[in-house]
């Protein structure tokens, strides 16, 4: 099997001619001229096909071969993957759904279908596929390993200048600090408490790999009752609690995977950047809420009212106005309306 392409290295914007063929172990052979070179199919990534537009063959370095014989590439990217069984694992089931959507591609209605039926996929491996994926990520990682990336975090938020030393005086601090102690030892995590000023974030909290709850001292000060501070700080531990900083991580991380392991690589780019729009600087509805379940146990045990916690979030809506949804604690967490019911 003898397949003509043309070879696009970046050297020049025209491509040259080269035949593609399969060489023993599962290795690409690249004819290249008078020049022959070989990939290990490990090392060779086939472009899904789409009707009969000219596929490319990326190699390792960021080169290309561009070929119009669809048949023949398939061929080729089959034999390949039988002389490679190890390195073709994880393609199995891409080169099984192009199959299904070349089947399906022969008239309007298959076309449908075909877009149905990959849609469904993917939302499913990313609604139910990636959180457990990334739930099995993290139970493997042991929590000592949290701390450092949490501290590089807050010392480049620093670093930028996001934040600023607080303000608050240091009884202020020493007052929060010891009811911060009493929910930690209460919830049994390992954490420390930060205070900034953050003018660009308002009245915010928000907890960080490693156990890091950072208070902004418009937070402080928007309260009127420091239950409402013990409700936040509640809250901001459940997180930690239940290591959701890296929980998000890795499900951003492992939709990436399960979109490269079923589109092409550039719409893997577009699973990388859509995930981390939607999850930046917040956590998913699902972790806010477990977050408040666990705030709301603790604040029900010691006597104080769940209802804390709406009444400064109401308080911050009010002072925001229409900029809530730029900053502040809202801006990363449900609508009022929507805990009224928790």
């Amino acid at each position: 099997m003898r397949i003509h392409a043309e070879l696009y290295d970046g050297s020049v914007t025209t491509g040259r001619p080269v035949v593609l063929s399969a060489a023993p172990g599962g290795r690409l052979r690249i004819e290249d001229g008078g020049t022959i070179r070989e990939h290990a199919y490990a090392e060779v990534r086939i472009a899904s096909r789409i009707a009969d537009t000219p596929r490319r063959v990326t190699l390792a370095d960021g080169s290309g071969c561009i070929a119009t014989d669809n048949d023949a590439i398939d061929a080729l990217d089959v034999a390949l993957a039988r002389a490679a069984p190890a390195q073709a694992r994880g393609r199995r089931f891409r080169r099984g759904v192009d199959r299904l959507a070349r089947l399906l591609d022969r008239d309007a209605l298959g076309v449908a279908v075909a877009l149905t039926v990959a849609v469904g996929i993917l939302f499913a491996a990313s609604r139910w596929g990636a959180p457990a994926l990334g739930t099995a990520i993290v139970s493997a990682v042991p929590p000592e390993a949290d701390a450092p990336i949490g501290q590089q975090l807050v010392d480049a938020l620093d670093q930028i200048r996001l934040f600023q030393p607080t303000a608050l005086a240091p009884e202020r601090q020493d007052s929060l600090r010891r009811a911060f102690g009493d929910i930690r030892g209460d919830l049994g995590v390992d954490a420390r408490l930060e205070f900034r000023q953050a003018k660009l974030l308002g009245p915010n909290a928000f907890a960080v790999a490693g156990g890091t709850v950072i208070l902004t001292d418009a937070i402080v000060e928007i309260a009127m009752h420091d239950e409402e501070l013990v409700a936040v700080l509640a809250h901001e531990l459940g997180h930690v609690r239940e290591r959701h900083w890296l929980r998000m991580v890795a499900q951003s991380a492992a939709i990436v995977v399960i979109w490269t392991a079923v589109t092409d690589p550039t719409l893997a780019t577009l699973a990388a950047v859509a995930p981390s729009q939607l999850l930046e600087l917040s956590y998913s509805r699902e972790f806010e809420r477990e977050a408040d379940e666990i705030a709301f146990d603790y604040l029900t045990r010691n006597g104080i009212r769940p209802t804390r916690l709406q009444d400064l979030l109401k308080r911050i809506t009010a002072s925001c106005g229409e900029h809530c949804d730029q900053a502040s604690w809202l801006s990363s967490h449900p609508p009022v309306e929507e805990r009224s019911g928790d």
